[in-house]
């Protein structure tokens, strides 16, 4: 079984993993991919919490979640009628167990904003590449140690893995240099592209963070 150490405030202190999304604005893609990520972890039991927050490295506070996506998102539209944008701080990185960035962009910025955290921070797509990296043997909690500390230990493995993936595409399969959800206000993408990558990665994630907590479906 292989041995990683990462800094979790959130598990140690209490039966709850805390994931914070970021993107930039706090408008359209971490907030779209929270409401997915709670649908699709809703009815699972397991003995920690996950707790889902999300933020944006440069978002003004009080606006609402983006209408052009909701439209394509239909399932989250009422999840996010109250959604008002909020900025993320170096308090927040720094209670946060696992920080989701929707791009290399935003995981640099939170980097220089909380260099403690960057070693549980990845992007979505990276976390998800990473996890599928993981072991049966990496998931067996070893002698004496808790599930919090399984999934700190994991969370670091993840992290000690980062450079085994390439960040440029393939000929053979495009998606495997994938890295991030391109932003719909900030590039050339559609909010219709935009929206295909929040609903994949969300059903990646969720398996991801049931995997790393033990959560099981109901």
């Amino acid at each position: 079984m292989r041995s990683a150490e990462v800094h979790t405030p959130g598990l140690r202190a209490r039966d709850t993993f805390a994931v914070l999304v970021v993107c930039n604005a706090n408008i359209c893609r971490s907030p779209h991919l929270v409401a997915l990520l709670r649908r699709a972890l809703a009815g699972r039991h397991g003995t920690t919490r996950i707790a889902l927050f999300d933020g944006g490295v440069n978002a003004d506070p009080g606006r609402p979640a983006c209408s052009r996506l909701a439209r394509r998102l239909t399932s989250t539209r009422q999840d996010l009628e109250r959604h008002r944008s909020t900025p993320v701080t170096a308090d927040a990185l720094d209670r946060a167990d696992l920080v989701i960035a929707t791009s290399r962009d935003e995981r640099s910025l939170l980097a220089q904003l909380s260099p403690e955290s960057r070693s549980r921070t990845f992007t979505a797509y990276e976390a998800i590449r990473l996890s599928s990296r993981l072991t049966e043997s990496d998931y067996a909690l070893s002698p004496g140690e808790t599930a919090a500390e399984r999934t700190a230990r994991l969370i670091g493995l993840m992290h000690l893995q980062r450079s085994a993936l390439s960040s440029a595409p393939t000929r053979r399969s495009p998606d495997d240099g994938r890295f991030d959800i391109p932003d719909a206000h900030l590039s050339a993408a559609r909010h219709s592209e935009v929206a295909r990558h929040v609903r994949s990665t969300a059903d990646g994630l969720a398996e991801v963070l049931a995997a790393l907590t033990g959560t099981q479906d109901p």
